[in-house]
């Protein structure tokens, strides 16, 4: 007999203690009837067994019951009562099994369905105030983000090469990729830098580790005078990029960091050049090390307004503690001093 979930639950629960008075109905008729119906004679009976090889008469005794129905009713009995409990209790195992993944399915059901609910009045309300492409935009960049990037420190160190009248610039970059996923993320590593008759870039390094166990799972590229070796190289007319990808496991977090040293051949009175965010991030900081007799000016495309943390001569710290969007940065100018 095939019972359907629905029928089985009922089942088991409007006749779990009928069938228990059944079990317990069957065991003390049972043991009645074999204590009040089990009379009987021994009976002796001649049998022929082979013993040493030779065939030998020996006696067996035998009990036969005065009322042979008495047996075959006990046996009944005590067999249906152990059927009765075995099959209730994998019913009931089955039933509590059952009932515990449709919880878990009506939780899911209610998490996706509270999830439908919120994007469509959060799509709504932006609906009204923002037009469709800028919607869009902060869909795949915002709310789809399978990965956050954070705590992106800038460092450039400034040098005047007075010999081939060049102004060297070395940007070291590091931020954290967080995955907030439960599955493995790709996340893709690119740089892209002009390519002109005044300006050459030298990729030097490109590492990274886990945020948590350093040690452990550090890895390290270095690509000074390497980079076909280690990184993607996609060579353009007045721009190059090289690139790669990071593995970054469920719900952790890689700290990437990555140096490159850049000369403009354009003279030693100043160098004029821009730095835009790759993806959207929380917080930033700007580290400036340049030589005396030369200021360091920015001007910010963030949203909320940067603070000058130090103001000294040769060197400039900024901070931003706010949300950034893909393609916000700073334009900044190293200008000699008159």
């Amino acid at each position: 007999m095939n019972l359907t979930n629905t029928e089985r639950e009922s089942f088991v629960k409007r006749y779990w203690y009928q069938t228990i008075a059944v079990i317990i109905f069957c065991i003390i008729l049972g043991g009645y009837i074999q204590l009040e119906f089990t009379e009987g004679d021994v009976v002796v009976k001649k049998i022929t067994m082979i013993v040493d090889g030779a065939p030998t008469a020996v006696d067996s005794y035998n009990f036969v019951y005065e009322y042979k129905w008495a047996e075959i009713v006990t046996n009944f009995l005590y067999s249906l009562s152990m059927a009765l409990a075995i099959s209730m209790f994998i019913l009931k195992v089955i039933q509590e099994d059952e009932d515990k993944i449709r919880e878990e399915r009506a939780i899911k059901r209610e998490k996706k369905h509270k999830k439908e609910i919120a994007e469509n009045v959060f799509k709504g309300v932006f609906d009204r105030l923002l037009p469709q492409e800028i919607f869009n935009v902060l869909q795949d960049d915002i709310i789809k983000a399978d990965v956050i990037r954070k705590n992106i420190r800038w460092v450039y160190d400034f040098e005047i090469d007075s010999k081939n009248n060049a102004i060297k610039l070395k940007r070291n970059v590091t931020y954290e990729v967080h995955n907030l996923t439960n599955s493995d993320h790709v996340e893709d590593f690119s740089y892209t830098f002009s390519k002109t008759a005044y300006t050459s870039t030298e990729i030097q390094s490109l590492k990274w580790h886990d945020k948590e166990d350093k040690e452990a799972t550090s890895v390290y590229y270095e690509t000074k005078e390497k980079v076909e070796n280690h990184l993607e190289h996609d060579p353009g007319e007045n721009m190059d990029k090289v690139f790669t990808t990071i593995e970054i496991p469920p719900n952790k977090a890689r700290l990437i960091n990555f140096v490159s040293l850049e000369e403009h051949t354009t003279g030693i009175e100043f160098v004029r050049d821009t730095h835009f965010n790759g993806a959207c991030a929380i917080g930033w900081g700007l580290h400036v090390n340049f030589p005396k007799g030369y200021d360091f000016t920015i001007m910010s495309l963030f949203p909320g307004e940067v603070q000058t943390i130090i103001d000294d001569e040769g060197k400039k710290v900024y901070e931003y503690e706010g949300g950034m969007l893909k393609g916000q940065g700073i334009e900044f100018v190293l200008c000699k001093n008159v």
